[in-house]
């Protein structure tokens, strides 16, 4: 049986490679360029059997922590890694933080109702902090000077399959 181990520490150059190359075909994840993921407050990596598995990000502004983006290399879906990996955000951020996730992916939104978040029925019901989470994660993004390659990406999976609305989680504190 392969031992399944979780990391919070930063991805390597060749993790960064194997993720930038599993996400060019997945219509669910927006472009996150090589310099973007060493900017990201958080980050969160599963093996399996000792191989890099899959990576979550974790972005924080005080209490609100936002989950993903949330990749996992395609030979390893199907495995239970995913909600392990998310499992442990959960276990780790819970106590401390208001959780939130969004996704237009079916499986990352089934781990995330499974696990006991709630859709926001309404776009104006998400915290002002969450918005400026997705500031900041802009910023990193305009810093780390892949702007262009975010907005090419976006276009070419537009067009490269009909994406799901992305859908809006949080979960409630105990």
């Amino acid at each position: 049986m392969n031992k399944t181990v979780i990391k919070k520490e930063p991805l390597s150059f060749q993790e960064v490679s194997l993720i930038l190359d599993a996400t060019k075909h997945f219509p669910h994840l927006v472009y996150v360029g090589p310099r973007t993921w060493s900017r990201f407050d958080n980050i969160y990596k599963i093996y399996d059997g000792g191989s890099f598995s899959g990576v979550c990000a974790v972005n924080t502004k005080g209490r609100y922590a936002k989950i993903g983006p949330f990749v996992l290399l395609p030979h390893m879906h199907g495995k239970g890694l995913g909600k392990a990996l998310f499992q442990k955000i959960v276990n780790d951020f819970r106590s401390s933080h208001y959780l939130y996730v969004a996704s237009s992916n079916h499986a990352v939104i089934h781990i995330t109702e499974r696990v006991g978040f709630i859709e926001y029925n309404n776009l104006l019901n998400i915290p002002f902090q969450i918005w400026i989470i997705y500031q900041k994660m802009s910023w990193k993004v305009l810093w780390a000077g892949e702007f262009p390659s975010f907005i090419q990406e976006l276009m070419r999976k537009t067009k490269m399959a009909k994406r799901e609305r992305l859908r809006h989680y949080y979960l409630p504190k105990y």
